[in-house]
């Protein structure tokens, strides 16, 4: 049986001033502490159906208007989600600028502090993000088409496992039609603008679909050559994450895992406390180091 160890800001902290190549693996708990509910939640329904039964290529198929109700609805509660303290301090170690939403909100503070404290180490380099969310309270991520070529120049990335909600595109395999989504809840699904045939869908990958294997093959590499593991909001027994996480183990790569979930993510080293609160605490750590 794996020999797990608890986790203290303080060690975080000193694990990440020694890591050169941290990945960051990210999944619905994180954003779960930013207002957005869960596919898996306890009781997760929608106009009482299971929300799961909609994110299928076979709903939008025989139901269309029906599941790009249920998007649209989503869109419109993301558009009034805020980055959390989590988010924050992500993005600080990730960005090349520390600039989240550029006000004074605890997340924004955070990712000030993180960026500056990266900045004050001999060794850290910015982080890579690979996250199974869709809403883009990271940021903006790499492009699909330039991914592997990202990481194989050493550059940090943040990589979208299941697509970005804030996106719609052609649900024609054959039109490649991409666009900026509507967060109006009440916008009517329409037909894609390019093609003039297929509807537009959501840009996320559904239930049964494959993931972009550019994207995949990108966040394998970069698991790869990680010299840390950061999984927060997921468990690392799941996949994908489960599988980029033991791509980094065989090497010995450590693992932490920030989950309130008492099965943990599958880490060397465990936090079983909300993302945000432990977080908060790293944050008052790079604070006070000088």
């Amino acid at each position: 049986m794996q020999n797990v160890r608890d986790c203290s800001a303080e060690m975080l902290v000193r694990l990440l001033a020694t890591s050169t190549k941290t990945l960051v693996l990210t999944g619905a708990g994180i954003s779960a502490e930013a207002g957005l509910s869960t596919f898996r939640g306890t009781g997760a329904r929608w106009q009482g159906v299971d929300p799961a039964s909609l994110a299928t290529p076979r709903a939008f198929a025989s139901t269309p208007d029906l599941a790009w109700s249920f998007y649209q609805g989503r869109r419109a509660k993301l558009a009034q989600a805020a980055p959390t303290i989590a988010h924050g301090l992500l993005r600080g170690l990730w960005s090349p600028l520390p600039v989240l939403g550029g006000g004074d909100s605890a997340a924004d503070e955070a990712c000030r502090v993180a960026f500056a404290w990266r900045c004050r180490q001999t060794r850290v380099r910015p982080i890579s993000i690979v996250t199974q969310n869709v809403d883009g309270l990271h940021g903006p991520a790499t492009d699909g088409a330039d991914a592997v070529g990202a990481v194989s120049r050493g550059d940090p990335v943040l990589l979208q496992l299941h697509g970005a909600l804030a996106w719609d595109r052609c649900s024609s395999a054959t039109c490649g039609h991409r666009q900026p989504a509507s967060s109006d809840e009440a916008a009517p699904l329409r037909t894609c603008p390019s093609c003039h045939r297929a509807p537009l869908r959501p840009d996320v990958v559904w239930f049964g679909e494959s993931l972009d294997s550019r994207v995949l093959d990108a966040a394998e590499a970069v698991a790869r050559e990680a010299d840390l593991v950061l999984i927060i909001g997921t468990s690392g027994v799941v996949y994908p994450a489960a599988g980029l996480s033991a791509i980094a183990k065989r090497s010995g790569t450590p693992a932490v895992s920030v989950e309130i979930n008492p099965d943990g993510g599958g880490g060397d080293y465990v936090v079983r406390r909300p993302a945000s609160e432990f977080l908060a605490e790293v944050v008052a750590v790079m604070r006070a180091a000088r």
